[in-house]
């Protein structure tokens, strides 16, 4: 009878400790089955890409980007205007709105495929003098930089090409942006014979718009001339007067006494 119980109380404690191991066990599947949460360290969830933005510093006459080449997808330019005249940034289609000096602007653009993708200011003449250039996307690479050359040299001329007998030759030179003259003051009557440099990298003229008279449009490092017999005294408003110019800096006073 005694070993009746205790063969039984054995098989008892046997079966005990085999449902415990086999809880164990279970257990340790269990949390190893478990999924990782959204919130784990263990890089489990996908990354989101990062959005791709480029500053851009527009001057004269130049673009500085801070990334000359980005990824295939959506790219946001910052475009700032650091200049003396306005400016806007062109890129795939899509153009900023004029910027002032000192204005900005975003412009945001979805590049679909890897490619070199060239950018310009379109302001008239401005890209001709530099303000333009290439973005690599994708697996396109940064062009090499441009080999500048010499500009060649030309003339432009109005109807009166040499010196009236009696004249005075005063010379003014242009650039961006101001006007020097090799002498700002006549005698009524005088008739002063005007030789006009362009020292610039874009387009410029000279004249005096109280006296219906200015040079044709001089291309950089072209000459102009230009005769005016200065009649009465005063202070006579001189300008170029292709957009914004003015504004910059291209205009003054010459005086006529009397």
């Amino acid at each position: 009878m005694r070993r009746s119980l205790g063969s039984r109380r054995q098989k008892w404690v046997r079966a005990t400790l085999g449902l415990g191991s086999l809880g164990a066990a279970g257990l340790l599947v269990a949390l190893f089955a478990m999924p990782v949460s959204a919130g784990s360290s263990s890089g489990g969830t996908a990354v989101r890409a990062k959005a791709t933005t480029v500053n851009v510093t527009a001057t004269e006459f130049k673009f500085k980007l801070s990334k000359t080449k980005v990824p295939v997808g959506k790219v946001t330019f910052k475009v700032t205007n650091r200049g003396k005249v306005g400016h806007d940034f062109k890129i795939a289609g899509k153009k900023t709105k004029l910027l002032a000096p000192g204005k900005s602007a975003t412009l945001t653009v979805t590049f679909s495929k890897s490619g070199r993708i060239a950018y310009t200011c379109t302001v008239a003449g401005h890209a001709a003098a530099g303000m333009k250039g290439v973005l690599a996307v994708g697996k396109a690479t940064v062009p090499p930089p441009v080999t500048t050359t010499t500009r060649v040299t030309t003339t432009v001329a109005t109807t009166t090409a040499t010196p009236p007998p009696g004249s005075v030759p005063i010379q003014v030179l242009m650039n961006e942006y101001t006007f020097k003259l090799s002498q700002t003051s006549v005698a009524a009557g005088t008739t002063v014979f005007f030789t006009v440099v362009n020292q610039g990298v874009i387009d410029h003229n000279f004249g005096f718009p109280s006296l219906g008279v200015t040079t044709p449009n001089v291309p950089a490092g072209g000459t102009s001339t230009l005769t005016v017999t200065f009649k009465t005294a005063g202070s006579i408003y001189y300008v170029c007067n292709l957009p914004q110019h003015a504004e910059a800096g291209m205009s003054g006073f010459f005086t006529v006494t009397g």
